[in-house]
């Protein structure tokens, strides 16, 4: 297709606890962590940097996170990495 526009996306495998699935996901220039808890249990990420959470599932928060996030049980996060 002539004017379709290729993307490159580069997606990222991010340590996290056992119950979170957790990846970064770049395209161009920006870094989105994306990262669900499926525990029970509130459990903490931890990342290299500091972000902005962008949207969480329980819409209940926002703001800058540094070094890591408390992620409550069954809710998911989308942080924009700086």
């Amino acid at each position: 297709v002539p004017d379709s526009r290729i993307i490159k996306l580069i997606d990222e495998a991010i340590a996290a606890p056992e119950t979170v699935f957790a990846f970064i996901r770049q395209y161009d220039n920006e870094r989105h962590l994306v990262a669900i808890n499926f525990g029970e249990q509130t459990q903490e990420l931890t990342f290299d940097g500091r972000g902005r959470l962008v949207m969480n599932s329980l819409m209940n928060r926002s703001g800058t996170v540094e070094h890591g996030v408390s992620i409550a049980s069954d809710e998911g996060v989308i942080i924009k990495l700086d």
